[in-house]
């Protein structure tokens, strides 16, 4: 692994701080915290400071709905991981990369289901560097304890920020400088166990101070097997049984043997001896299955350190400098029989192998069970991450009100997206031939020399690079009878590169090579105004614009407008119009960094006068070469996003505060890594309709022999295949193992990532705060609830918009939370209610024959609680400790089963873990 300088800077920098911060703990008792955590992040006069969404200093932004989550929010939520405290808003998602549908090896901000990339994470303010190939933003980068509070931004905003901020911006706000240490325990309980150890001190001195936050975070696995509908064997839900579809069997120990597009079990016993013809026939289609889910961890073991330090000063007349460094390093540990394919190779056995069955002819391939058969062999999947970022922040006065801010950052991401073991299936082929037949025995269960020769690797490494430099001056212009007009002027240079490096030891020699390499970079110039017009004492005017020139794919120009209008003391009105973009990532630009090819059957509903055939008639699926190469160029995403709201807080009823956002999403030529769910793309004539530009009918000829790339020796090439596949299968890196026969394609499905149609999206949201006093405490209830009215999309440009809301796979039109608490002296209580709403599951698989009808998902509601507790004792052992118990998914609800052809669980929507116990004590000194 590589220590960058950036990475050893932080590291050393946070060390140090640590250091002192110690010392001065133990020095004496002024290591005491002045204030609550909540006061922490307030401004000199005590009113929350806002600073997402705009560039002027001192002014809200302008009709944008905008959601605050203060310290006490995090507290009384009881959730302390910062992805899912934005994931469980309604406004927030499931769909996309996050800990659950990623295994928890990464994990992203999705807002309004609208995509990872179209919400923009920054941190203070800051871009941070992307992490590995998809180019994510990690909202875990930082310890939990150093985040003081969170604003989202719910309106498009690249007219202030640039690139990514479609459907919002997500700001995570650090903590300030104090006097003080806090050092948090927190042991988390479900199917997974995890524990976590926190720091966060700070010391203050006249004109600055220094604050640094430190967090450990392990947690153990979770196979599949563990959660029932995860399994392969999806019978007990009234699915198939995926340990054998077609050829694709999961054979155990003893495995078995495929002859053409026929499936023998193997019998016990037979110690090595090749079986005869007799013995396999009453074992035709009736191998020994072993459940691969046994072997896959569905939630990998993860370990995190993090740290954050950052020092303010004053320097007088010459003005204030703020540093920031941030520092994360995540591992990842995890058995992945899906990702090696070592619970079934496919082991080629020629004519003139010993272990051919005579009798029998055809092509005749094994399937063995290397991981039955070596259980001691260490085949798990080690992925790697160090990220390091450094902010630089200046402003000084430069005259009357005007300030000049100069911001700047670097940072660094380096790691192993893919650190693992992987059958080698150009040794595979040949290592039971005539000539190999004492180093292999595939009728030979248990450990033997030869079967090392299988084992082979796959690693992807990437490294990013990115720096951002942004000047900018804002004041006042001058003076209305409302008060002053107010500017932002400034311009912003970033540059990101981007190397990668995939290796791997499929090949002869079994030696690790590298067989796909890519080196991108951009430049990014920018430049950005906006202005502030009190027009009246009770109407407020803005308007931002933001042009960027790409030095790779050219120019975009975005507006933005607000107002504000408070027509009564009790009511505000309020909306925003404005324009959004995003720029495809370097990988996305780069055809070089990612493309596979997958064999996969995919359900076949299209009836009688099918243009593709089925290959499995009982689960009714064709067996699908699908490309997954990059070879069409991008284009930015655009969005068109305006919003109208009120807020009402009437003064009859003291504490009562509602509001209603109408928000409208039109989002053009999206990005997509793959085509949407391109698994359906045969389960219907409408479906096919749509996916059929891109699909290729090309069933295999008769005289088709399945082989492995020319060159190889001792095994067939593609001479004999459909000439269509061709093109595909030359290209590096197009091979995943699997057991099935390339025989049995029968056509081509493009699913590589393109421009893809249009979204458009409008909907409602609602909010509720209340707080009042009772007497002998503070009670608050508060509530938000978001109502998806349309969502239409279509595939390809010029299409006709096809309505998809509350279908599998999109963001589910109604999502709501409602919480009550209570305060009294140092004792909170909270109880909240999640509601996702029902959808419909048009995605159910063929079973038998007979395809199962679509399912109406129901709605699925649970209750979180927390209860924290800090003593008021002003000395003694339990001063300045809190102790918090939270439970989400108090009453261990289970998730709906979602039916669908690989599993009966929709990890987008519902939470499979069932209840999440956490215990935390967290001690001030």
């Amino acid at each position: 692994m590589r220590y960058l300088s950036v990475l050893k800077l932080v590291s050393s920098g946070i060390a140090m701080a640590s250091a002192t911060l110690a010392a001065q703990a133990a020095y004496g008792q002024d290591a005491v915290l002045n204030a609550a955590p909540a006061q922490a992040a307030a401004g000199e006069d005590g009113d929350m400071v806002v600073v997402t969404g705009t560039a002027i200093r001192g002014v809200a932004p302008v009709g944008s709905a905008a959601v605050d989550i203060t310290m006490e929010d995090i507290t009384q939520s009881g959730i302390r991981d910062a992805s899912q405290l934005i994931s469980e808003l309604p406004q927030g998602s499931g769909l996309g990369t996050t800990l659950q549908t990623s295994g928890g090896r990464s994990a992203g901000l999705n807002l309004r289901g609208l995509g990872n990339g179209a919400t923009l994470i920054m941190f203070d303010g800051h871009r941070v560097v992307p992490q590995n190939r998809l180019e994510l933003t990690d909202p875990n980068l930082v310890p939990f304890s150093a985040i003081q509070r969170v604003e989202v931004v719910t309106d498009g905003a690249s007219a202030i920020y640039g690139s990514d901020a479609v459907a919002g911006v997500v700001n995570y706000i650090l903590r300030k400088p104090f006097d003080g240490v806090e050092v948090t325990a927190r042991y988390t309980n479900t199917l997974y166990d995890e524990g976590n150890l926190g720091f966060v001190g700070g010391k203050t001195w006249d004109g600055g101070g220094i604050v640094a936050a430190f967090e450990w975070a392990k947690n153990s696995t979770v196979t599949q097997y563990d959660i029932p509908q995860l399994r392969q064997d999806l019978t007990p839900f009234g699915g198939n049984d995926l340990r054998f579809q077609g050829t694709d069997v999961q054979p155990g120990a003893v495995g078995a043997l495929i002859v053409g597009s026929t499936v023998y079990g193997l019998p016990s016993g037979l110690n090595g001896r090749t079986p005869t013809a007799g013995e396999l026939t009453p074992l035709l289609n009736n191998p020994d299955l072993v459940d691969q889910s046994r072997y896959t961890d569905f939630y990998t073991q993860r370990e995190r350190f993090s740290g954050m330090l950052r020092l303010e000063q004053d320097l007088g007349g010459l003005g204030e400098i703020t540093l920031t460094a941030m520092y994360q390093r995540r591992t990842n540990d995890a058995r992945a029989a899906g990702d090696g394919a070592f619970t079934a190779v496919a082991v080629g056995i020629p004519t003139d192998s010993p272990y051919y069955v005579a009798g029998l002819g055809g092509s005749q391939r094994v399937i063995y069970n290397f991981r039955e058969n070596n259980p001691d062999r260490p085949l798990n999947r080690g992925d790697y991450l160090d990220t390091g970022n450094l902010f630089l922040d200046y402003r000084v006065p430069l005259f009357d009100d005007i300030q000049l801010t100069v911001s700047a950052g670097a940072g660094v991401s380096d790691g192993c997206e893919t650190c693992q073991p992987q059958a080698n299936t150009r040794v595979t082929s040949t290592i039971a031939g005539a000539a190999t037949a004492d180093l292999f025995n595939p009728y030979l269960q248990g450990p033997q020399p030869g079967a090392e020769n299988v084992f082979g690797r796959f690693d992807q490494l990437s490294r990013y690079h990115f720096y951002d430099f942004a000047p900018k001056i804002d004041g006042s212009l001058f003076s209305l009878p409302a008060g002053d007009v107010r500017f932002a002027l400034g311009a912003e240079f970033m540059r990101t590169q981007y190397h990668h490096r995939s290796l791997s030891s499929n090949n002869p020699a079994n030696e690790l090579e590298v067989f796909r390499a890519a080196d991108s970079s951009r430049n990014v110039y920018s430049g950005f105004a906006e202005l502030f017009i009190p027009v009246l004492d009770n109407l407020d005017l803005n308007a931002a614009a933001r042009y960027d020139h790409y030095s790779d794919f050219g120019d975009t120009f975005n507006p933005k407008f607000g107002f504000s209008f408070e027509p009564t003391d009790d009511l505000l009105l309020r909306g925003s119009w404005g324009t959004s973009f995003r720029a495809p990532t370097l990988s996305d630009t780069n055809p070089d960094i990612f493309g596979v090819g997958i064999r996969t059957n995919l359900p076949n509903g299209l009836g009688d006068a099918s243009p593709v055939p089925i290959t499995n008639p009982a689960a009714s699926t064709s067996q699908v070469y699908v490309s997954l190469f990059r070879v069409t160029p991008l284009k930015p995403e655009n969005s068109t996003v305006y919003s109208l709201g009120a807020d009402y807080t009437p003064s009859f009823i003291p504490g009562l505060k509602l509001g209603v956002t109408y928000y409208n999403v039109n989002y053009k030529d999206r990005i997509l890594s793959t085509l949407p769910n391109f698994f359906n793309a045969l389960s219907s004539p409408e479906n096919f309709a749509i996916y059929e530009p891109f699909f290729i009918p090309a069933p295999q000829p008769d005289t088709c022999v399945n082989g492995n790339p020319p060159g190889q020796p001792g095994t067939p090439a593609y001479s004999t295949y459909n000439p269509a596949y061709l093109p595909y299968l030359s290209t590096p890196g197009n091979y995943i193992p699997s057991s099935s026969s390339d025989c049995d394609l029968v056509g081509i499905l493009d699913a590589g990532a393109r421009n893809l149609g249009q979204v458009k999206q409008d909907g409602l949201d609602f909010v509720l705060n209340y707080e009042t006093d009772v007497g002998f405490g503070t009670f608050s209830l508060d509530g938000t609830f978001t109502k998806i009215l349309n969502l239409d999309r279509n595939v390809l440009p010029g299409t006709p918009l096809v309505s998809a809301l509350d279908t599998i796979g999109e963001q589910v039109s109604s999502r709501g939370r409602v919480s009550a608490s209570l305060r009294s002296g140092g004792l909170l209580t909270n109880i909240a209610l999640n509601y996702v709403g029902g959808y419909l599951n048009n995605q159910t698989p063929t079973v038998n024959g007979v395809k199962v009808p679509n399912q109406d998902v129901p709605a699925w509601t649970t209750f979180d609680a927390t209860i924290s507790y800090a003593p008021e004792a002003k000395s003694g052992p339990f001063s300045g400790t809190r102790f918090t118990v939270s439970a989400r998914n108090l009453f261990d609800r289970d998730a709906p089963i979602v039916l669908t052809n690989d599993s009966a669980a929709d990890l987008n929507q519902h939470n499979v873990f069932g209840r999440i116990l956490t215990l935390e004590v967290a001690k001030k000194f």
